[in-house]
């Protein structure tokens, strides 16, 4: 193939985005803001949307696709719908791995556990793996935000000091031995631009004195949260281009966080928008710096990177 180079030109590319956590915590609710999606509901969780959005199948009757090929077929086929949706909701990522994967893998080596046979199981876990974040590679070359929800889990590990202690992870499959480290979890984080693990905060479990049993207590309406940023607790979490936003982040609505981390997605890559929200933090300096950074952002031709730097030093 003849050499073809691209020139520079501005641009916003799609988002690839995972929000994980416990049932409960907005992740649905949350993309049921994005416009123009068609959703692969794997577990009828559109169900408790006001109305039901386009899906690619029937998600209450069970119409999904029947084995792994399939599935990839139907992301194949979607791929082709780039003309009617901008975003594409799988709903959950750990459904992928319950329905499709993992039957696949142990059928494959003829195995009826992933712990059978020295991990090979899990060696086949792994490759299928990458050959689903292809399909959905190609949703996102063209053109598509790829959108996906999971369940948390905890996991094991051992610091430095040899300590064992439990971390949050979305929910797919890690494994780790003698013979072996599986650990897809980190394929997906690495592969996406947002990865927000979605909780709520205000509830405790106390017991009282004359209590048999501790008993949680607080607001049911618990405050919701969500992390952007890895906590020695959590493992799987990033925004990319989010630097700016608070983590973890208070969330009033679905919609302000689908606003936070979407527009807040589109608005790094638009100088005028950086622009804006760097003026508005101006407030908090000294009016010495005030002019200083006011003369920085008039300057003509300030790129998007620039202006996230300074954002970047302005919310710290």
């Amino acid at each position: 193939m003849a050499l073809q180079v691209v020139k520079a030109k501005p641009r916003t590319p799609p988002l690839r985005c995972i929000l994980f956590g416990p049932v409960g915590s907005w992740k649905t609710s949350t993309y049921a803001h994005a416009q123009k999606a068609l959703w692969i509901d794997l577990h009828g969780s559109t169900a408790v949307l006001t109305t039901q959005p386009d899906c690619a199948f029937e998600p209450l009757k069970g119409d999904r696709p029947e084995n792994f090929p399939a599935y990839i077929d139907m992301l194949r086929d979607v791929s082709q719908m780039r003309g009617e949706y901008d975003s594409v909701i799988t709903d959950g990522l750990d459904d992928v791995y319950r329905h499709y994967i993992i039957p696949e893998a142990l059928r494959m080596t003829k195995c009826s556990t992933l712990g059978e046979n020295y991990g090979k199981p899990m060696d086949a876990v792994v490759s299928l793996t990458h050959q689903v974040v292809a399909a959905y590679e190609a949703l996102y070359s063209n053109g598509f935000n790829v959108l996906f929800t999971a369940h948390d889990q905890l996991i094991e590990r051992i610091n430095p000091e040899g300590v064992n202690f439990m971390v949050t992870e979305l929910d797919a499959p890690y494994q780790a031995g003698k013979v072996g480290k599986w650990d897809c979890p980190s394929l997906w984080r690495d592969w996406v631009d947002v990865c927000a693990y979605l909780t709520v905060e205000g509830r405790s479990i106390v017991k009282r004195e004359g209590d048999k049993l501790a008993k949680a207590t607080g607001d049911a309406d618990a405050r919701h949260v969500a992390y952007l940023r890895i906590e020695a607790w959590l493992d799987s979490a990033k925004g990319r281009r989010l630097e700016r936003v608070k983590s973890p982040l208070s969330i009033g609505s679905p919609r302000d966080l689908w606003e936070a981390i979407y527009g807040g997605w589109r608005n790094s890559f638009d100088p005028a928008a950086l622009k804006t929200e760097a003026q508005n933090h101006l407030g908090r300096l000294p009016e010495e710096q005030q002019a200083k950074l006011r003369a920085y952002l008039d300057a003509p031709g300030r790129t998007a990177e620039e202006l996230l730097a300074v954002l970047r030093t302005l919310t710290k």
